[in-house]
């Protein structure tokens, strides 16, 4: 019996990786970076490659940068269209391919379910497409600034003003110094009877 030489044929592997990694959280003007790897390192043959993208689901919570996709074959072509991305070529075998391309997360009341999400597929010895998912966490908010409590105004007490007299009419206020003037009446009028009196002892 002659064996024959057995058949050649490709061995396509779809690989989705984000960094940071999948489930972790990010936040506003942080960056995300899509990597599909597109595998055929145990195939004998070349692989066609005709996958998709879907970044409905990644969009409406960051900002594609379109002019970051790039692939490491100019066998494989990437395109983006609309939300999605298409990927299209041929994998040599017994090598591997990559495209890339980055997101920015949006600011904060700008985004959608903050949960940046996006699907590749078709995704062989997967049922349905794989898929990556980072939440997004809202920007703490500084505390309002406190009011100052407003200084009470100084209490001026009232300038007492001229009282009445027995006649209903203003009675003009004694000055400030009459007091002493009067002090100082009743002092010499206690000296001057003293001098008295004692001329009177002689």
């Amino acid at each position: 019996m002659i064996s024959g030489t057995p058949p050649l044929s490709p061995a396509l592997t779809v690989d989705k990786q984000v960094s940071p990694a999948d489930t972790t959280t990010v936040a506003a003007g942080d960056g995300l970076t899509y990597t599909i790897t597109l595998g055929n390192s145990a195939g004998t043959a070349d692989a066609t490659v005709a996958v998709t993208d879907d970044l409905s689901g990644a969009v409406d919570d960051a900002t594609l940068d379109a002019q970051s996709l790039t692939v490491s074959s100019d066998s494989v072509v990437g395109a983006f269209s609309g939300t999605t991305l298409r990927v299209n070529g041929t994998v040599p075998a017994g090598q591997t391919v990559t495209v890339t391309y980055k997101v920015t997360v949006k600011a904060d009341g700008q985004r959608g379910d903050s949960q940046v999400t996006n699907c590749v597929s078709p995704a062989p010895g997967r049922d349905s497409p794989l898929c990556t998912t980072n939440p997004v966490q809202d920007s703490p908010t500084n505390p309002p600034t406190p009011t100052p409590t407003p200084t009470p105004a100084p209490v001026v007490s009232p300038t007492v003003g001229p009282t009445a007299d027995a006649g209903g009419g203003l009675a003009p206020s004694a000055p400030g110094w009459l007091p002493a003037v009067a002090l100082l009446l009743v002092m010499s009028g206690i000296a001057v009877a003293g001098l008295i009196r004692r001329r009177h002892t002689v």
